[in-house]
């Protein structure tokens, strides 16, 4: 059968006469910002005495209502543009305006109950209040102009506190501020060219299918850029539709609820989190191809229904907010959080699926310590950022849930990746490393902790500009970033004149006391030189092979 496609140009003004749009759950939330919307507002202001084209909308269903699978942002801006302009008319008592940009954009009339029905709704009556309570005037900032007409004195409600409507809310304040700084001194005249504007010169491009799924289609063969850009918004859209009739509200909250816990993280973060738990089940997948696993699109693993994901998100949820920000509070012991902290500042994510796996046995702590000494030994003598070992870990992460025992797994994991001890004394001795990992060995050696929690600063013996003697300067770039060459100190910033070994030893040292080095290690050596360095390295290398081995 072929495919029903209803494809036209409009303008803002037929679009919304002809329409009324429900903006469903499942869709991403109003995200556009106070920058987004000036820069729209700005494009639109350039374009008054002219045609404007502002792109594709996809809209989908039978009804009257049309639910939207693309274009919410631009919808919602519009509604709000227009609610400003009547705010302006009424200002200026241009009553005839009011009646028209309020009929064309905001309400029509039901004519068999003659109420009054928005042109554009949200789905989350928590959502839509917000936009209803900001459309009638009911902001922190006081009421509207038409509220006071019709009440003196009406609640003044705050909205800061609701992220969506929060975002909202500044999309408001940034219209109306444009707006009255646009107007000029003949306001009467510039708000017709704008109403003229938004309801005939203003044009998008139509498409209405008959159902979601089809529009979603659509949605991803017309978008150029694809799932890579919308993977947390095409997830969030298939879990939520996957809600019965009756749970919508119930599946929009858990997965708000998802989002909060983890707190101030990316977009990608989320993403993350999803392939990461979902690894526990079906063992690893490439980002990309996250989207069609978890829904069986193409693949040959059945779909994972939208109330399995939730589950699985909430049953994960607590430890990883922990191993993604270490600060935070949750289920997790010390041991654990330095652990994660450690991981964290390595920024090795590639293990946090066997993490999640781990974290549901009751000797997690001890294996979170052998992922650990896992992670360090490998990084020390070389890389650890491949695909293939992503792809172990995450094989391994799914054979511990399905076992319910790292042991094994991690046994095997370890015989597989872990260099042995000579080849760990010699990388510690001789390469360069990255400061993070150096920081950790040369921690971990003078305290003989797997996660040493301290507050000093690494420093370089030798900076790479100083000037200690007659060393062969290419002898100085193969050791001046090795782990032979640092020093634990209490002050972030290296003392002004440690230039030389002498004044290093007088000045700097002291600093290094308390920071739980040994001066008198120090002292012994009579100048510094590769000689020295080779000699504080193996001391180190020696102390934390004690710890990691």
């Amino acid at each position: 059968m072929a495919l029903y496609l209803d494809g036209k140009s409009l303008t803002a003004g037929e679009l919304f006469h002809n329409h009324r749009f429900l903006i469903p759950q499942y869709q991403r939330e109003y995200a556009w910002g106070k920058a987004e919307v000036e820069e729209f507002m700005r494009d639109l202001a350039g374009s008054l005495t002219e045609d404007y084209f502002i792109g594709l909308i996809i809209l989908a269903g039978e009804e009257d209502e049309k639910e939207v699978v693309d274009g919410q942002q631009r919808l919602v801006t519009i509604t709000l543009l227009a609610h400003h302009l009547v705010e302006l008319a009424l200002r200026s008592e241009r009553h005839a305006l009011v009646s028209r940009l309020d009929s064309t954009f905001l309400r029509e009339i039901d004519y068999a109950s003659d109420e009054e029905r928005p042109r554009l709704r949200l789905s989350s009556a928590a959502d839509n209040a917000a936009l209803m309570r900001i459309l009638n005037g009911e902001t922190e900032d006081g009421p509207s102009e038409s509220q006071r007409e019709a009440d003196p004195a009406p609640e003044v409600i705050d909205l800061a506190d609701h992220n969506i409507a929060a975002n909202l809310l500044e999309a408001s304040n940034a219209i109306r501020s444009f707006l009255e700084n646009d107007m000029g001194e003949d306001a009467f005249k510039r708000l017709g060219i704008w109403a003229e504007f938004l309801t005939n010169r203003l044009y998008i491009a139509r498409f209405i299918l008959p159902d979601v799924n089809a529009a979603y289609r659509t949605f991803e063969t017309i978008n150029a850029r694809g799932k890579n850009l919308t993977t947390a918004d095409l997830l969030k859209s298939y879990v939520l539709s996957e809600a019965p009739e009756g749970s919508e509200d119930e599946f929009y909250s858990r997965w708000l609820a998802i989002q909060t816990d983890l707190g101030e993280a990316k977009r990608n973060t989320l993403v993350q989190f999803i392939r990461h738990a979902f690894t526990l089940q079906r063992g690893y997948v490439l980002p990309r191809d996250l989207y069609d696993e978890l829904t069986g699109r193409g693949t040959k693993n059945p779909a994972l229904p939208g109330a399995d994901v939730l589950d699985m998100l909430e049953r994960e949820i607590d430890v990883y907010r922990q191993i993604n920000n270490p600060e935070l509070s949750g289920p997790s012991s010390d041991l654990s959080l330095g652990v994660f902290q450690v991981l964290s500042r390595l920024n090795v994510q590639g293990v946090r699926p066997i993490l999640l796996a781990i974290s549901h046995l009751p000797d997690a702590e001890e294996g979170y310590t052998q992922v650990l000494r896992l992670v360090v030994t490998r990084m020390t003598v070389g890389n650890l950022g491949t695909g293939a070992i992503d792809r172990r870990f995450g094989e391994t992460a799914k054979r511990i849930a399905e076992v319910g025992s790292w042991r094994e797994p991690m046994a095997e994991l370890q015989h597989e990746l872990m260099p042995d001890q000579d080849k760990f004394l010699q990388a510690v001795r001789d390469r360069s490393m990255n400061r993070n990992l150096l920081e950790l060995l040369r921690a971990s050696a003078l305290t003989g902790k797997l996660a040493p929690i301290h507050t000093n600063t690494l420093h370089l013996v030798k900076p790479k500009s100083g000037d200690w003697g007659t060393a062969d300067p290419q002898a100085v770039s193969r050791w001046v970033n090795t782990i032979g060459n640092t020093v634990f100190a209490t002050v972030s910033r290296r003392p002004h004149g440690t230039s030389d070994w002498d004044t290093f030893l007088e000045d700097f040292l002291p600093h290094a006391v308390n920071a739980g080095e040994d001066i008198q290690r120090f002292r012994s050596y009579e100048k510094w030189d590769q000689h020295s360095v080779k000699r504080e390295a193996e001391y180190i290398a020696r102390k934390a092979a004690e710890v990691w081995f």
